[in-house]
């Protein structure tokens, strides 16, 4: 960890925070955003799911914005531009609130451009401290963000402790990877997050009979790593059909998966109902795992952190 001269006031970041990112769309960020505050408020965690992408994917996988509770990313907008009050949208899960995202979240990433083009990467401050401000009270705060908004994308991971990376067997992801580590670079040399470590990598949308290719894949990830994070063993299998549904009715994985087991069966079916998914189980537990793990490993490196003398 790298330490801070005497004197310094250490930016203050949640030690508890997941940014979740990669420097390429079709990943599956919201999709493992989703999944992880879920699961997690599943298992006891009280989550507080933070929406920067203006795609809004987000609501859609947690099903605020088929039911029409978003806000288009207003309420962040205001808070973080004009000094409102920041009020998370309040149980969209039993244990998950969320602040989302949309059109508005466009008009924030120019508002932090500005700041940032005068003031550099300290220009952020003002933005990062609202949003851990609001995140400190929860036991765990996952933070959604684009695939090409820098200043977006700079912001959830100057808040956070940690950044969690999904990675699929395209060499386009794995660059997107080392994309994310050099911004985590920006912000560590301007002091802006010195505590921001990558959590781990996971594996995301491979075949459970495409062993050659998860080897290869996970060795080469192992290898840029060199030791830095974990590829975490439990990988996201492809479930395109599961995806698809899953989405179309803002559910996660296990709530597909339990709503597949109360379906008729599929010759009782009306006719044109589609039929659920044949890999529910095994993709909801896939995203189980994948949170114990990344839990696990969180509680393992803010352990580690309160261990750590952070001025001498």
């Amino acid at each position: 960890m790298r330490r801070v001269k005497k004197g310094a006031r250490r930016p203050t970041i949640l030690d508890r925070g997941v940014t979740v990112a990669n420097g390429k769309g079709g990943v599956g960020k919201s999709s493992l955003a989703a999944g992880l505050a879920a699961t997690a408020a599943a298992m006891g965690w009280r989550c507080l799911a933070v929406d920067l992408d203006s795609q809004a994917n987000l609501g859609q996988d947690l099903g605020y914005a088929q039911t029409g509770l978003g806000d288009g990313g207003e309420a962040v907008f205001r808070a973080l531009t004009e000094g409102s009050p920041l009020v998370p949208l309040p149980g969209v899960r039993e244990g998950v609130d969320v602040l989302a995202a949309g059109p508005w979240t466009d008009r924030l990433a120019e508002d932090l451009a500005r700041r940032t083009h005068a003031d550099g990467p300290a220009g952020l401050g003002p933005a990062r401290d609202a949003l851990v401000a609001v995140g400190e009270g929860y036991d765990l705060v996952v933070v959604d963000t684009p695939p090409s908004a820098d200043v977006l994308l700079d912001l959830g991971l100057a808040g956070s402790r940690f950044v969690c990376c999904p990675v699929r067997f395209d060499q386009g992801s794995v660059d997107g990877l080392a994309r994310v580590d050099a911004r985590r670079r920006v912000l560590a040399d301007s002091d802006v997050n010195v505590d921001l470590e990558l959590l781990g990598v996971v594996l995301f949308g491979f075949g459970v009979a495409e062993r050659r290719m998860l080897r290869d894949t996970r060795a080469q990830i192992d290898y840029l790593l060199d030791g830095v994070a974990p590829v975490f063993p439990t990988f996201i299998r492809e479930a395109r059909k599961a995806a698809r549904h899953m989405r179309a009715h803002g559910v996660v994985a296990s709530e597909y998966f339990l709503a597949s087991q109360e379906a008729a069966p599929w010759f009782e079916a009306p006719p044109g109902e589609e039929s659920f998914a044949r890999n529910a189980a095994g993709l909801a537990t896939d995203y189980w795992e994948v949170t114990r793990e990344i839990l696990s490993r969180l509680s393992e490196r803010v352990t580690a952190r309160e261990l750590t003398p952070v001025s001498s």
